[in-house]
């Protein structure tokens, strides 16, 4: 009553637990009851704790007592953080099917400008007549390479989750695919520096993503590195995970060589549903990607 009487207004915290009772709301004036975290972290999921949280909200209110939940404000945060996030990805999204849709629109108009060409039998030489199919032949493997692409991010930029493997030591899980992306850059003439420590740690992935990143990695490497310079593949290791680092430096291309990063987006994509996360790195000609993956014990 003192402390009411000088217009402070009391609040029983943690009510259900420890001496926030039953007994000290019937014995004590309060203006506010706050529930612990224990009776509301899990409304909507457990009928019994649904009940209980409704008869103290409105035995509360009975009481001329306000009623807060304790943790909240930490749902509103996480809730406001996955809002933002989703945002993020909307925003995305909206970026790679704005770039697909101009880049898929420029190889298709150059296959109707040449088509057209030929049809008409508008070329002066027979070179150049060859020249047109080669250079049809050109747009529509690049054709090709976007739809690929745009279909493999529609596979992966969705919400759902997918199931891991069980979990295998570091270089069960990567010695085949490493072996095989090694003598694939080197029959494309590129060196490799190959300098992997094989840790004595389990981790979980799946073979199909993993496949489909290597695959991305190595497109990236042949269509962008400079083939004088070695190729490194190493690998760093840390408390809790460990990173596989491919490292090139960027040839300077004799024609523009275009890029829409949905490749990028897809390794990021994938590698976010295996837990892992996909670090670009650029420095000058410099370019490096970082694999990262969580041990599991």
């Amino acid at each position: 009553d003192f402390f009411h009487s000088k217009g402070i207004k009391i609040a029983l915290d943690d009510f259900g637990t420890g001496i926030s009772t039953f007994e000290t709301v019937r014995d004590y004036t309060f203006d506010a009851l706050k529930m612990d975290m224990g009776f509301v972290k899990k409304i909507g999921k457990d009928p019994k704790r649904d009940a209980i949280v409704i008869s103290i909200i409105d035995m509360a209110h009975r009481m001329g007592m306000k009623v807060v939940a304790e943790g909240i404000e930490n749902m509103r945060i996480a809730f406001q953080s996955l809002l933002n996030q989703e945002m993020e990805m909307m925003k995305e999204n909206q970026r790679i099917v704005t770039e697909m849709s101009h880049d898929i629109r420029t190889p298709v108009t150059a296959i109707m400008l040449y088509s057209e060409i030929l049809q008409k039998e508008q070329y002066k030489t027979e070179e150049q007549r060859k020249e047109y199919v080669k250079k049809i032949n050109k747009k529509a493997y690049r054709l090709k390479q976007l739809v690929d692409h745009l279909f493999e991010y529609a596979l992966v930029a969705g919400d759902e989750e997918i199931e891991l493997e069980e979990p295998e030591l570091f270089e069960t899980v990567f010695f085949d695919l490493f072996s095989e992306t090694c003598n694939y850059l080197e029959q494309k003439e590129f060196t490799v520096d190959f300098d992997v420590e094989w840790v004595e740690q389990k981790i979980s992935i799946s073979t199909d993503y993993m496949i489909r990143i290597m695959d991305n990695v190595t497109s990236n490497i042949i269509k962008y590195a400079d083939p004088g310079e070695a190729v490194r593949i190493f690998s760093r290791k840390e408390k809790d995970r460990v990173g596989i680092l491919f490292e090139n430096r960027v040839r300077l291309p004799e024609e523009k060589v275009e890029s829409n990063g949905i490749g990028i987006q897809n390794i990021k994509n994938m590698m976010k549903k295996m837990n892992g996360e996909c670090i670009v790195e650029k420095e000058n000609q410099e370019y490096r990607i970082i694999l990262v993956f969580p041990y599991v014990n």
